[in-house]
């Protein structure tokens, strides 16, 4: 059954689901590093918070 569902997958989506992937981490990543140098995790996670206010702001 995974073997079918696999052979399914273009190449198209699977160069879809890595960029995905990768903008993910290169967005994520870098905040929780900067959090374990020292910064306290709620300015980490307000800093999180807004970049994601950047990309997409908040429905009024």
């Amino acid at each position: 059954m995974a073997k079918r569902w696999l052979a399914q997958i273009t190449l198209g989506e699977l160069m879809v689901a890595v960029a995905i992937i990768g903008l993910l981490a290169a967005t994520v990543l870098p905040t929780f590093l900067r959090a374990g140098q020292g910064q306290p995790a709620g300015e980490a996670a307000l800093s999180l918070r807004h970049l994601f206010e950047q990309v997409a702001p908040p429905a009024p």
